[in-house]
Formats: C-alpha cells, sequence, structure tokens
C-alpha cells in the first residue's frame, strides 16, 4: 500500500467487502527512504493504523518481521471475533512494594516472541534468569498488543520491557501512548537502549518522546543499557534511568574471571545487515570477514536468518564450522560462549555473551551501540569507517587490556541492577559479589 499515495480507498474498499484481511505496511514517513524505494504514500505506520481504526478495521495480530514492514491481520466491521478467556486479575503490587507470599506474575515484553534474531532471545533468556521466582507472560514488544495480550497484561503485577534498542528517531516498540492509554500497568524498562548513526545523539520524535516519558514514570527505577542511551533519556527529561548495562552481561549470574590465554576456537560473529551507515560499507565488512575466515580459520555464529547467506559462502570457501540455531534460541550460542577462545564481529550480543563467561569479545562497530558499550566497559571500538583489517586481525585473539578493570566495572553496574529490581520489589539472582552503587 506504499505504492498508493492514499491507501484509505483501498482500505475503505477491504472494509466493505471483506470479512478478514492479512496485510502489510511500511514506516513510509521518512522522505530518504521513500525516494530509494519510489514510494507514493508518506504515512508513517501510526498513521496507517489510525485509518485502520477510522474504518473499524480491527488488528487480531501484528508483527514486525524484522524487514522494516508490519503485517497486519484484521477483522473487518460487523464481523464477530471470539474472544479468548484470559485469568482473572490478582491483586497488584504497587511499584516498590515487595510482593510477599507469592510469586510475583511479570509481564514479559519481548522482542524474541516470534523474533528472528537470537540477540533477542538472549535478552529474554538472561531477564528470565535475574529474576527467579517469578511467573511470567509473554507479550509482543516489537508490535501492538492485542485486546487478549493487553488483558494478560492487566492480570500481572508489573511489566517488564526486555532491553534492546526501543529508543530511535520512531520508538521502535508497540507500546506506544495509544497503547498506554488502555493498559493500566505498572512498567519496568530493563536494560533499554538506543542506536544512531556512529558519532552522532540518539533523536526521536515528539509522539515517541512522550511515550518513553509515560513509561519511565510508571516505576520509581529504570535501567538503561549504555551511557549514550543515557544522554538521550537526560536530554528528554527523564530523571529516573540508572546505567546498568545489558542483562545479556549478567547472563552467567556471577562474575566473570578472565584466563591469561584461553582454550577454545576464535567465534567471529556476523552481521548481514550494517546499521546507521551507508550502504556501500557492506562490501568493506565483505572484504574484512573474507579475510577473517581465509586468515584464522574461525567458527562463524550467526543470530539471524539473514546472515545466513554470507556465512555458508564462507563457510564453503574455506570449510568452516557454523554455529546457529535454526530456530533463533539460545541454546547453541550459550554453549559457544562458554567454550570459545575469544570473539570478534560485529553482534553486539554474543560478544556480551562471551564476556559474561569470561571469554574476550571484540567489537566492529557501525552504530552507537556498540561504541557506547566499549565506552561503558573501557573495551576497545573497532570503528568500521577507520579501523583497517590488519588492526582487526591483531586484536581478534588478543587479551582484554584491562580485565580488572572490566570486572570492576561489572561489579558495579551489577549492584546497580540488583538496586534497580529491589526498587520496583522484584529479586534478583545476581551473585552477592554484586556491589552497591559508587558513582
Amino acid at each position: 500500500m506504499v505504492y498508493l499515495e492514499d491507501p484509505r480507498p483501498l482500505l475503505a474498499w477491504i472494509a466493505a467487502r471483506c470479512r478478514f484481511a492479512v496485510l502489510s505496511f511500511n514506516d513510509a514517513s521518512d522522505p530518504a527512504r521513500r525516494a530509494r524505494q519510489h514510494w507514493r504514500s508518506d504515512w508513517s505506520l501510526a498513521d496507517f493504523e489510525e485509518a485502520l481504526e477510522a474504518l473499524d478495521l480491527r488488528v487480531l495480530a501484528s508483527r514486525d518481521p524484522g524487514v522494516g514492514e508490519r503485517v497486519y491481520a484484521l477483522a473487518c466491521p460487523g464481523d464477530e471475533v471470539p474472544r479468548v478467556e484470559v485469568l482473572a486479575p490478582r491483586e497488584k503490587v504497587g511499584p516498590g512494594t515487595p510482593v510477599g507470599g507469592r510469586r510475583p506474575r511479570l509481564a514479559l515484553f519481548t522482542s524474541a516472541l516470534r523474533g528472528t534474531n537470537s540477540g533477542d532471545a538472549l535478552i529474554e533468556d538472561a531477564v528470565r534468569r535475574l529474576l527467579p521466582g517469578c511467573d511470567f507472560e509473554r507479550l509482543p514488544l516489537n508490535h501492538a498488543p492485542s485486546d487478549e495480550e493487553l488483558a494478560r497484561a492487566e492480570a500481572c503485577d508489573l511489566g517488564v520491557l526486555c532491553g534492546t534498542n526501543l529508543y530511535q528517531r520512531v520508538f521502535a516498540s508497540g507500546l506506544g501512548n495509544r497503547v498506554l492509554d488502555r493498559l493500566d500497568l505498572p512498567l519496568l524498562p530493563l536494560g533499554v537502549g538506543g542506536s544512531a548513526p556512529l558519532d552522532e545523539p540518539i533523536v526521536m520524535d515528539d509522539d515517541g518522546v512522550r511515550a518513553v516519558r509515560r513509561i519511565h514514570e510508571r516505576c520509581p527505577r529504570a535501567s538503561v543499557r549504555d551511557p549514550e542511551s543515557l544522554r538521550f533519556l537526560a536530554r528528554i527529561g527523564v530523571t529516573n534511568a540508572v546505567l546498568t548495562g545489558c542483562p545479556v552481561l549478567f547472563h552467567g549470574l556471577a562474575e566473570p574471571r578472565f584466563e591469561a590465554v584461553p582454550e577454545g576456537p576464535l567465534h567471529v560473529s556476523i552481521r548481514a545487515r550494517l546499521l546507521h551507515i551507508d550502504a556501500a560499507w557492506q562490501e568493506r565488512s565483505l572484504r574484512t570477514l573474507d579475510r577473517l575466515a581465509r586468515e584464522l580459520r574461525p567458527v562463524l555464529v550467526m543470530q539471524s536468518p539473514f546472515d545466513f547467506a554470507i556465512a555458508h559462502v564462507l563457510a564453503k570457501r574455506y570449510d568452516l564450522e557454523l554455529r546457529f540455531d535454526p530456530e533463533m534460541q539460545v541454546g547453541p550460542l550459550v554453549a559457544s560462549a562458554r567454550t570459545c577462545g575469544a570473539t570478534l564481529g560485529y553482534r553486539l550480543h554474543y560478544g556480551m555473551l562471551c564476556l559474561a563467561y569470561g571469554r574476550p569479545a571484540r567489537f566492529i562497530g557501525t552504530d552507537t551501540r556498540t561504541a557506547s558499550f566499549c565506552e561503558l566497559m573501557g573495551l576497545a571500538h573497532l570503528d568500521i569507517r577507520r579501523a583497517g583489517d590488519d588492526e582487526v586481525l591483531r586484536l581478534a585473539r588478543a587479551p582484554l587490556e584491562d580485565p580488572r578493570g572490566f570486572v570492576a566495572r561489572w561489579r558495579t553496574l551489577a549492584g546497580r541492577l540488583a538496586e534497580v529490581l529491589a526498587a520496583n520489589g522484584l529479586p534478583c539472582a545476581l551473585d552477592a559479589a554484586a556491589e552497591p552503587v559508587t558513582a
């Protein structure tokens, strides 16, 4: 429908003649993207959903397949859709009030639900490990929840937003203002972050800024992933965010211990789609991966189906081992992180997972996510625009420059994370060695 200047006539035709419909729409509000794709519509996803609502086209379900569009299943006017019976709400616990006497029920808003990236599954798995003794309702984070999903959320004590890149030009979550108007639930952003081009600040449209502020108003203290994301929140007036790092950094639930020269193969993580950088850098990335594969003969790690094509070409060319889960879950990645000698590559979450288990990690970055994480943890950052292949190869198996400093930072962040969870009445499974906030 983005090829129509005004999709409303076609939507009206569907509303008048159909019982159900499945269709997709892209956010066409960015003029540069619109020009590249030859789209005629200039609607955002919010504009499209407002048009659906105006025509009484009810969204039964929606999904972001990971290619910059959203797919909708719709019921048309007058069609009776069976409602799903849900659990009755319990007596709620207030923000910061210990549950006491029963297991808390948490609405876990996660991008891993019907996701196509093992990184999102790693975040959810880490959050579950950090919160012992809780019951979870899995709910979508990337698209607006259905009526049935909203009812399931309302039956919970607290909603936890599993940290991912929500703070972008357009708020990358289904928990926008229209959903917040309907959802009466305390919400805790846990390790949420953002992304922008390297050397540029994170920015967001006004509607997204309002949603972020409203989410933070629903908890006494929230958790943010990295310094650049914290700076963004400060710019929009959010003052209750604490810098904790990503939950994946604490997947091991204990202080990481770094050996001088860990045994095990080198793992190289692949990213087929570079973020926030001109597409011309894709060729440079492929040349670097080819040289790494040829000279170091690493194990190739994939987090997304989009990585498969590149990985299979390199594996066939140089007879390399591949690591991935076809279901985009965490088992193979966790096992690999525990046994690799070191990791290098483009995947932030796999690198953090390896660090959580005491394995050196080097990151080739194309956006602020990686640069800001390296700033936080005192790690070398390989800016794809400036780092040459010789430097990348030199650092591939190099030990961390300052493992004691890394561990000290980890302890401080673990203490902060434990305090954030306690402020929201939640347990924390982190090792007792976590130190309280000192800065």
